[in-house]
């Protein structure tokens, strides 16, 4: 009778957690998901849908580049802050809601909260797919250029004078065996006698050379393909003449490809959204269980604060939302999420369920 009755009383729970997992969906999108979706549909009936004038040009692309930028820096703002929000309520809410609905049917404290997590990390990615059609429709659908494959190593050093040079060298290992087309350098222009500088960078390899020229004001990335062979890359950056103090940024020297699609800037964006909405929801519900939702939510927002201006923290869901932001609005696409990336948000989301389980299980006991 006894393994009958367990029999029974394993689908039931499979049920529950399935009818769970779609009710958590909803509550999920009926709060700043649902908010979200409005201002998308809002800014679909402001902008229409007429080409961006001379696509295909610079000024075209760097147009859609910041509407891309835009449109998902206010969008998925709303998601999270609504999706954290809810999530870190819920533990204060689910006893009077759904214990008794969820205690007749055989599902224990660890899978309510499986599937509470489970539901609103799906809800959270359909709001944000709609989210990056809107997006596109804002960039006229003008993709993006060449896709960043990874940071390399490069000093961070002002050119004090005309003349003045800074070398380093890339390591074959550091370039890898990719299809690179070229590499991006992020450069600022310091105080000096004026608002502008120029300045030319070049890369040796072997035999083979190439070199361009950029005339920098304020901060600015220069493209340069990569030479030909397979050896290392020496890199030369000189600043040649002008009134501004170039500064190279030793935390934006990336590695280029080409594009495949023009899929993938929407998709790159929308799985380290998904990615930094899923692990946080885990962090809410776990502070939840052991402070005030408005607590735990200020929480959240300022250490996702700090973790976005630590570079060693850069693999960290949030901080590397933040990265992928800026390299869309310097008209790239974002890398694939890389392992370290997904060992983090594993890790964060499994201390984030079983903190929140320990939390709960503590305002139960008598």
């Amino acid at each position: 009778m006894s393994a009958r009755n367990n029999s029974e009383a394993q689908p039931a729970g499979r049920l529950a957690r399935l009818q769970l997992c779609a009710l958590e969906a909803r509550r999920a999108l009926g709060g700043g998901g649902l908010i979200s979706l409005l201002i998308a549909g809002l800014v679909l009936g402001l902008r229409g849908s007429a080409p961006i004038p001379g696509a295909g040009t610079l000024e075209a692309t760097s147009a859609a580049s910041l509407a891309r930028h835009a449109s998902w820096a206010l969008l998925a703002s709303f998601t999270f802050l609504g999706l954290w929000l809810r999530a870190a309520k819920w533990p204060a809410q689910w006893q009077a809601r759904d214990a008794n609905f969820l205690g007749t049917r055989g599902i224990g404290l660890a899978g309510i909260l499986f599937a509470t997590w489970l539901g609103r990390s799906a809800a959270a990615g359909a709001a944000l797919l709609w989210i990056a059609c809107v997006a596109e429709t804002a960039a006229r659908g003008d993709a993006p250029g060449d896709r960043v494959l990874r940071k390399l190593n490069s000093p961070s050093a002002a050119l004090l004078e005309i003349g003045a040079q800074r070398t380093w060298t890339s390591t074959p290992a550091e370039l890898g065996t990719h299809r690179q087309t070229s590499v991006l350098l992020g450069i600022s222009t310091g105080p000096g006698l004026g608002p502008t500088t120029e300045v030319s960078f070049e890369a040796q390899r072997g035999e083979h050379a190439t070199q361009t020229r950029a005339l920098l004001w304020g901060r600015h990335h220069v493209q340069l393909d990569l030479p030909a062979g397979s050896g290392p890359v020496q890199w030369r950056l000189t600043r040649l003449q002008g009134g501004g103090v170039p500064i190279v940024d030793g935390e934006s020297f990336w590695l280029l490809e080409s594009a495949h699609s023009v899929f993938d800037a929407p998709l790159a964006l929308w799985m380290r959204a998904l990615l930094c909405a899923a692990t946080w929801t885990a962090i809410a519900m776990a502070l939840g269980s052991f402070m005030r939702a408005s607590t735990a939510l200020a929480s959240i927002l300022a250490l996702l604060l700090w973790i976005a201006h630590q570079s060693a923290l850069s693999d960290i869901p949030g901080a590397n939302w933040f990265q992928g932001l800026d390299i869309v609005a310097a008209g790239r696409i974002p890398g694939a999420l890389g392992t370290w990336e997904l060992a983090f948000a594993a890790a964060l989301i499994a201390a984030g369920y079983f903190a929140a389980k320990r939390g709960i299980e503590r305002q139960q006991a008598p």
